[in-house]
């Protein structure tokens, strides 16, 4: 993560939906950036599949596709 966000001159992250079951949660979060060098404005999607444990965080995994964040976190239809 750190390598990405030195990518960024500036980079905001929105949360768009939160889907999940018990100590499950996919989280689909937007990005909004601009290139640092590039001054580029990129817009963008991913997918955190967290995994709780107690009150804790012991599982977190970033998902580029929405598909495999899906089946991933056990949603998928």
């Amino acid at each position: 993560m750190a390598e990405w966000g030195e990518a960024w001159e500036e980079i905001d992250y929105t949360p768009e939906e939160i889907m999940g079951t018990g100590d499950t949660a996919l989280v689909t979060l937007l990005y909004d950036g601009v290139g640092k060098g590039s001054g580029m404005r990129i817009e963008g999607r991913f997918w955190y599949l967290i995994k709780l444990r107690d009150g804790k965080v012991y599982f977190l995994r970033l998902y580029r596709d929405h598909a495999e964040a899906l089946e991933a976190a056990g949603l998928l239809e």
